[in-house]
């Protein structure tokens, strides 16, 4: 009897580590297309800017699908990247824009009571843009999600887009 239960042991054993091993490889082969254009855009965002460290990596998704990485050059000055599905680079110093904080700071002074979810940059009808998700209570008691778009330059809020109900 114990014999059987060793043997049972080992068979739950093996297929749990088959499972582990077919959900990490079924993961990469799904992932593999968004690390190959990510590792593609840093490199051309590196060699086409004065970007020589990437700290941070975002998608963005508007109008197009762009890469925009957060990084410094040689002389630690910030700069954001975008990279777009054709390999157009544009890039802006952070120090000729709003940084996140303030881009925050904006969106707080407009909704108090907001819970803002995530800030990136983004590209927005021909403009560097920065795009803030956030969640706000309605009059209802309910809570909503928002899109909020203020311009990188100068922090002009330029639109809101409201998601439904949550």
């Amino acid at each position: 009897m114990a014999k059987n239960a060793a043997k049972i042991a080992w068979l739950c054993a093996a297929v749990v580590v088959a499972v582990v091993l077919v959900t990490a490889l079924y993961y990469m082969a799904v992932q593999r297309p968004l690390w190959n254009e990510r590792e593609r855009a840093a490199r051309l965002a590196i060699s086409e800017t004065p970007l020589e460290s990437i700290d941070r990596t975002y998608v963005f998704n508007g109008e197009a699908s762009y890469q925009v990485m957060i990084g410094k050059d040689r002389d630690g000055r910030e700069w954001i990247v975008w990279v777009d599905d054709e390999g157009g680079v544009l890039s802006a110093a952070m120090d000729e824009g709003i940084s996140e904080q303030e881009v925050r700071n904006l969106l707080r002074e407009r909704h108090p009571e907001a819970d803002v979810l995530r800030a990136v940059p983004g590209f927005k009808d021909g403009e560097t843009v920065w795009e803030v998700y956030y969640r706000q209570r309605d009059k209802e008691g309910g809570a909503r999600l928002y899109y909020d778009y203020y311009r990188f330059r100068d922090g002009e809020w330029l639109e809101t887009y409201t998601l439904a109900k949550k």
